[in-house]
């Protein structure tokens, strides 16, 4: 309100003197004189004094000639930064969700059609063991470099410029210590090609260790039986990769300081599609019948690991294409001694510790990220492993494309709602600072903010719990059949796989529940104490899950255990998403300051308090209890009718000597099309009596996407005016001098009128 005030009072003041010198000066290329003014002598406007500029270059700019006429028709037809791209920010960044959607969906089908070829041991080698190898070694090896040299800290001195010009000598070395500054970054930067040398041999020192001392029975042998093995020769080809890939590192970590994001995408889109590509040749046995080699059936892990080759040379030549000309290279140079150190001249001691803490970070946060591939590589067989990564392919893939952009979008509407009820919190303890006599409706006003926050909370869970519970009960009866759809009839009447897969399905619904939790927390957590605490709570689910769970899952149910522990650490984590969300809840309901005695009350009452908000949390934002009913009835039905299809493969497979049904079949397409038509029935049942019952949930979900939809327009309305005026403001430096003075000589006018 003050500043509003000052900006009246300055548009005033401007107006008055305006108002003075119009009797007397009429500036040409005006609009007209006035009825009063039509005999009063036009003189010309003095040219602006000239305009010194705190620029390196410590030049100062000529006058400003004066305008020729027509000022206001001329602003019109300034260009801006704006009208030099004919498409907007928003069709842009929407082309590129489209690119990249259409690139993973692509490389998915690909994918998928190379593991038609392969067996379960060979995926579980190829997929798992090796490709754990291949992201341990490329994560522990720049994990440290991107995070420390992704932002620009440092400090490089500006110069004496507080006096509104520069000398040539002081520009002059600005210049040079930021070319110094910069030749130091790079010269970092490419010290992680070194650590990818490092990380690559040692990762081939464990692989040779590996094959050494154990065959894929367990037992020991030489290296004679060995050394022509196709796990080896995959082992060495995926290290291989691992180091070309390191090799355009400097690469990527320009483009994370530039912020290009388009050239990263582009160059991740070109390696995966190639690499998929090339694995369909050779592994299809497009390759081998072209050149009458047995690559495919005798060498299927070394095709992965020559997929993996052409991944790196794709990705470090588009890097290196698009930015030719534009990155620096290492050179070191020898400094005197009166200078400092050789080192402190040629690297940045700065980033460099910063890397130190973030490769030391990064070994943690790899355990915690890879703990279930970690732990089937430990005590699963190739087989299992196979199995396993089978499902995570194809069960993943809703997690990736459908649930990952809503977990994005909630964070941001979190965080946005969040920073309203701060400031409304703030806003009301003030109010009750200064003694307002009536500060009930500010009070009023920040709960009803509260109120909304929670409500799209619950509304936004349930939202996800509905897809997950219908992941759950009827996806998880119909893995069999997209399994034969997708990967073949092979996989199709694999009973674990069919097994893991449905088990992934019930993980989806946990996995969906816990990833909107979780946006809730990082949206709306305003301490590092609350973020720290989240990450130990990580931590600790971790450890427990699959340091104390997995094993013994493992051990008992094989691949689907390895998937419950997974569940189990999504439900706990969950939990505590839950319980930081009543916390918050409890905590800001109440605005302004209390007294000794309503904080020791509230002290005493907070763990009950958080329990009862949990429950009522977790009341609003599940189905009703009859929409859970019939999840489990729907689960019930299509389970019973899964079973009778697969009793009739097994029937048409005694029959037929042990070979599979063909999907083609009339009869197959007849049991399965019974099968797919009980659970579309069900489904629509479901999607009846859950609009029918969620009335209150149906209102809150239109009135969050009006506004949502509300508050992106609003966004897109001020960065376009903002985008506007700087365009216009970097045009000409008369633009806006000869818009205020239109506004004035218009305000003029009026008064006289």
């Amino acid at each position: 309100t003050t500043m509003t005030t000052m900006r009246r009072r300055r548009r005033s003041e401007k107006g008055e003197a305006a108002a003075t010198t119009s009797s007397s000066f009429s500036e040409e290329g005006a609009i007209g004189p006035s009825p009063g003014e039509k005999d009063t002598k036009e003189c010309a406007r003095p040219p602006p004094p000239p305009i010194r500029v705190c620029t390196p270059a410590a030049t100062t700019l000529p006058p400003t000639p004066p305008a020729t006429g027509g000022s206001e028709t001329q602003d019109r037809h300034v260009p801006t930064a704006g009208m030099r791209s004919r498409k907007s920010p928003t069709h842009l960044a929407l082309l590129g969700i489209l690119y990249s959607l259409l690139l993973r969906t692509l490389s998915f089908i690909l994918n998928i059609i190379t593991k038609r070829f392969v067996s379960p041991d060979t995926l579980g080698k190829s997929d798992v063991t090796l490709d754990l190898l291949l992201s341990t070694t490329l994560f522990l090896a720049r994990e440290g470099f991107r995070l420390g040299l992704g932002r620009d800290g440092g400090d490089g001195s500006d110069g004496d410029v507080s006096t509104g010009a520069v000398t040539t000598d002081t520009s002059r070395n600005i210049m040079e210590q930021e070319s110094s500054r910069e030749q130091r970054l790079a010269n970092t930067a490419n010290l992680s090609i070194v650590s990818g040398f490092v990380a690559s041999a040692l990762a081939l020192g464990i692989h040779m260790h590996h094959c050494y001392t154990q065959t894929t029975d367990g037992s020991s042998t030489g290296a004679a039986g060995i050394l022509g093995s196709d796990y080896l020769c995959g082992g060495i080809l995926y290290t291989t990769a691992a180091l070309l890939e390191m090799l355009s590192e400097p690469h990527q970590i320009f483009c994370l300081r530039s912020l290009d994001v388009d050239t990263r995408a582009a160059a991740e889109g070109a390696g995966n599609l190639g690499r998929a590509i090339f694995n369909v040749l050779l592994l299809g046995g497009i390759v081998d019948r072209i050149l009458g080699t047995g690559l495919a059936l005798h060498y299927p892990v070394s095709c992965f690991g020559a997929g993996h080759i052409v991944h790196a040379v794709l990705l470090g030549g588009v890097l290196r294409w698009r930015k030719r000309g534009q990155i620096r290279g290492p050179r070191f140079v020898a400094i005197p001694a009166n200078r400092g150190s050789v080192l402190s001249r040629n690297l940045d001691f700065a980033s460099l510790r910063l890397i130190g803490i973030f490769s030391a970070q990064s070994i943690f946060k790899h355990l915690l990220t890879e703990g279930d591939r970690i732990v089937l590589t430990l005590l699963g067989s190739s087989y299992e492993r196979g199995v396993y990564g089978m499902a995570s392919s194809i069960g993943g893939i809703a997690s990736r494309m459908l649930l990952q952009p809503v977990e994005e979008n909630a964070r941001l509407l979190f965080g946005r709602l969040g920073s309203e009820v701060v400031a409304g919190a703030a806003f009301a303890d003030a109010v009750f600072k200064e003694g307002e006599s009536e500060p009930a409706a500010w009070v009023q006003t920040h709960n009803k903010k509260l109120e909304t926050l929670e409500r799209t909370y619950t509304t936004l869970i349930k939202m996800v719990l509905y897809f997950g519970l219908l992941f759950a009960s009827l996806g998880s009866n119909y893995t069999s059949i997209l399994l034969r759809i997708l990967a073949g009839n092979a996989w199709g009447s694999n009973e674990d796989a069919t097994a893991a897969l449905s088990a992934f399905c019930i993980y989806t619904a946990l996995l969906a529940l816990n990833g909107t939790t979780e946006a809730f927390v990082y949206g709306v957590a305003s301490t590092y104490r609350d973020v720290g605490m989240l990450s130990t709570v990580h931590a600790m689910v971790t450890v427990t899950a699959f340091g104390f769970g997995a094993p013994m899952l493992v051990g008992w149910y094989g691949t689907v255990g390895l998937v419950g522990a997974n569940c189990l650490a999504m439900a706990l984590r969950s939990l505590y998403s839950i319980s930081f969300a009543a916390a918050y809840f409890c905590s800001r309901h109440v605005a302004g300051e209390e007294n000794s005695n309503e904080k020791g009350e509230r002290k005493s009452l907070a763990a009950v308090q958080v329990v009862s908000k949990m429950a009522s949390l977790l009341q609003k934002m599940l189905p009703k209890a009859f929409v859970i009913f019939l999840f489990i009835a729907t689960y019930w039905i299509t389970d019973w009718t899964r079973a009778h299809l697969l009793a009739f493969e097994k029937h048409v497979m005694m029959e037929n000597d042990g070979q599979p049904i063909r999907i083609t079949s009339k009869m197959w397409l007849s049991s399965a099309g019974k099968h797919v038509g009980v659970g579309i029935i069900c489904a629509i049942c479901l999607a009846l009596v859950a609009y029918k019952l969620e009335d209150e949930a149906r209102r809150d979900a239109r009135t969050m996407m009006m506004m949502t939809t509300t508050n992106q327009r609003g966004d897109a309305c001020k960065s376009t005016c903002r985008s506007r005026s700087n365009g216009k403001g970097d045009t000409t430096g008369d633009t806006n001098d000869g818009r205020s003075r239109s506004r004035s000589r218009s305000r003029t006018r009026r008064k006289v009128d």
